[in-house]
């Protein structure tokens, strides 16, 4: 190949566009923003504090907005600032532009007026504002045990709707008529 073919070659290279290779993209597009440990994350709603995180660890992937968040202590507050209830979690997945939650492992809600909920998946609906799951729950009241599967909820736990297998032990059934 002669002077000419080499200036070709030169010529057709440099014409090209430079794109880096797919596993630079790849590896950019999933790798995190930052990572942190002993985070807190708060929303609020008109400048009422609605939701407090606390977490050992997060990762943060900002291009997908997408926190993964490990250890987790969720207070909840109503809408005059006041505090509801206490969620704690293995694992979640925090979206803080559309303040979705959802959290896994060992999951469980303590609200003040002590119902307990437990599953091992739960998230936050923040355009119904509903807590919603399709995984197995058992929720204790006064003494009063329901479990099922699936569970659609308010964020008190006063208005809950379990969806299948229910079964359950409710020590005043007067009561717990007169209380829905």
């Amino acid at each position: 190949m002669g002077l000419f073919g080499l200036a070709v070659l030169f010529v057709l290279g440099g014409c090209s566009k430079h794109q880096p290779p797919k596993s630079e993209q790849t590896v950019t597009q999933d790798f995190p923003t930052s990572r942190a440990r002993n985070t807190v994350t708060i929303f609020t709603t008109a400048g009422v504090k609605t939701t407090e995180i606390f977490s050992d660890s997060v990762i943060n992937f900002a291009e997908q907005d997408s926190t993964q968040a490990y250890q987790l202590r969720v207070n909840f507050y109503d809408n005059n600032g006041e505090w509801t209830s206490l969620l704690t979690a293995d694992s979640g997945v925090i979206r803080e532009r559309t303040e979705h939650l959802e959290v896994f492992g060992r999951v469980e809600i303590i609200t003040r007026d002590s119902v307990r909920l437990e599953t091992e998946q739960l998230a936050w609906d923040p355009d119904r504002a509903k807590i919603v799951t399709s995984s197995f729950v058992t929720i204790t009241r006064d003494g009063d045990i329901i479990r099922g599967w699936g569970m659609e909820s308010d964020p008190d736990l006063k208005r809950i709707t379990l969806k299948r297998e229910i079964t359950g032990r409710i020590e005043d059934y007067e009561q717990a008529l007169d209380s829905t």
